[in-house]
């Protein structure tokens, strides 16, 4: 058998294999920080400024308006994914709902006790609202910081009635 000859060889060029692979390199890579950017664009967006936090007026309170129908007011911060407000108060009403009888209440003295801050997914809230100085609100959380509420009007943990019990379907079949 004799030996093979340089000319019977296939031969692959290199520089045409070191471009490719270049290419594969540099598309991976971008791939890899695309995902990671849309994984982190919460947190990507809320360090640039988002621009729902552009619009919060740190000078004043907010109202935030949940998509449960609750308001909460504090001083709110956008952290990513999630709605942080600080100095918490929130709105009670005594007797009937229809009586317009509301007071502003600060939030923590509920049976649960909850302490700064309160922490709002933002998938939950339906808008938020910078609020006037001379709101009837901020006059009700001025009075209630200087202590000029009477303590009468400060509001009190009381358990809530319990639901009646429905009734269950008998197993007559």
């Amino acid at each position: 058998m004799r030996p093979p000859r340089r000319d019977d060889a296939i031969t692959i060029p290199v520089a045409p294999l070191r471009r490719l692979l270049t290419i594969v390199v540099v598309l991976v890579v971008l791939g890899g920080l695309a995902i990671f950017a849309l994984a982190q664009r919460d947190s990507i967006r809320a360090a640039f400024g988002g621009a729902e936090a552009s619009y919060i007026d740190n000078t004043t309170y907010q109202s935030v308006v949940l998509t449960t129908n609750q308001v909460y007011f504090g001083k709110l911060r956008i952290d990513g994914d999630v709605y942080v407000l600080t100095e918490v108060y929130s709105l009670a009403t005594s007797g009937d709902p229809n009586s317009g009888n509301v007071q502003v209440i600060k939030r923590g003295g509920e049976v649960n006790g909850p302490t700064d801050p309160l922490v709002i997914p933002a998938r939950s809230v339906l808008f938020f609202e910078n609020m006037r100085n001379d709101a009837p609100v901020m006059n009700a959380i001025r009075q209630i910081r200087s202590g000029n509420i009477p303590p009468a009007a400060q509001p009190t943990a009381q358990p809530t009635a319990t639901p009646a019990r429905t009734a269950t379907p008998s197993a007559s079949r």
